[in-house]
């Protein structure tokens, strides 16, 4: 069994053993006894799968030539432990209000972190995670030259059009975060991305592991963003936030910021250069279309970690315990931000050192390569 299969497989159990202990709680809520009974049940089953989750990234990590990538180099399976561990969190959190644990919120913001979870869970299952498992484009077999080019140009357009469009989407909140601040503010609020919850004689059952499981998160979110490429790309995200300011990010912009319009004229180039073979142009463009694809699976693991942070900053009462998540919230948003440039930026390799991916350069230059 792969790493991705190990990590995924755990990760749906987890989810789907929480979402079935908070269906049971949500059912017993109008008995007061039976709903203590069943909140304990839901506490100690989020205990369990917590303590199953952390073994997710041990799972991930392998012994040199084991055969498999490990697990914290695949950003997509990592995003979607990260999401599930939000989910997890806002769940017991909101359960906890539901107890008189907390200041009470509404009661269908339980039912909503409990249908968000279940959304991870169908994603995950459905194997789109990272755009990877269960896509096998048709290969492509070009009559002739001039047909192959074509498809050549028009994949590695709809790529860079893909990456572009996708991470502009992704950018949305955390540009918004950033827009408008002055630089002293700036500074702050990327500091507060190395913020960590305080777990110490925090509430009561619930709300601890509730914030254990949103520590956890941060936890696996933090091991993904890497110190040698951090800084650039904070620096980038922020250059482009002052841009677009309360404009808002297009693809255009993002485009600048990718360095778009370079691969474009070096794709061109490659295309006029005599003699390119045309299975070599053929498997570019299958390698594009799977590129293009994997961007969009991990984007969209993005997507549902932002809308469980969002999720957990609506859960209001929790702000009246731990008065620095919505700083710490801040600082996952700004760092899954940082982290969308950087994956955007391998997958466009215009980023040296990353490696996640063969990027755009990479599958462009092949074609020109002499055997």
């Amino acid at each position: 069994m792969s790493v991705r299969e190990i990590s995924t497989e755990r990760v749906i159990r987890s989810a789907i053993a929480v979402v079935r202990a908070s269906r049971e709680f949500s059912d017993a809520r109008r008995d007061v006894p039976a709903t203590a009974e069943a909140a304990d049940r839901l506490a100690a089953t989020i205990e369990y799968r917590l303590a199953d989750l952390s073994r997710v990234e041990v799972s991930g990590f392998v012994p040199p030539g084991a055969g498999v990538t490990a697990g914290p180099e695949r950003p997509a399976e990592v995003l979607g432990l990260v999401a599930a561990q939000l989910r997890i969190g806002e769940v017991a959190l909101a359960a906890a209000a539901m107890t008189g644990e907390t200041a009470p919120v509404r009661v269908d913001g339980f039912d909503e972190a409990v249908d968000g979870l279940s959304v991870i869970v169908g994603t995950l299952d459905s194997g789109r995670a990272g755009g990877v498992q269960g896509f096998a484009p048709q290969r492509r077999h070009s009559a002739d030259q001039a047909t192959a080019v074509a498809a050549f140009a028009q994949a590695c357009d709809e790529t860079l059009g893909v990456i572009a469009e996708r991470t502009a989407d992704a950018l949305g909140r955390p540009l918004q975060g950033l827009s408008g601040l002055a630089p002293e503010a700036v500074r702050r609020a990327w500091e507060q991305v190395d913020e960590r919850l305080r777990l110490d004689q925090v509430g009561n059952r619930l709300v601890q592991v509730g914030l254990r499981a949103v520590a956890a998160a941060l936890g696996a979110l933090h091991r993904l963003v890497r110190g040698d490429w951090v800084g650039e790309v904070q620096q980038r995200l922020t250059e482009l936030a002052g841009r677009v300011g309360a404009l808002g990010v297009s693809a255009a912009a993002v485009g600048g910021l990718l360095g778009v319009a370079k691969v474009k004229t070096e794709t061109g180039a490659i295309i006029g250069l005599p003699g390119l073979e045309v299975p070599r142009l053929d498997a570019a463009s299958d390698a594009l279309t799977a590129l293009a694809a994997g961007f969009t699976g991990t984007m969209e693991m993005v997507a549902l970690a932002q809308t469980a942070i969002t999720g957990l900053g609506a859960v209001t009462m929790i702000g009246l315990t731990v008065p620095h998540l919505g700083a710490v919230l801040l600082g996952a948003e700004l760092t899954l931000g940082a982290l969308v440039v950087a994956l955007a930026l391998d997958y466009m390799d215009t980023l040296p050192a990353l490696g996640w991916v063969r990027g755009v350069r990479t599958i462009i230059r092949r074609v020109a390569q002499t055997p």
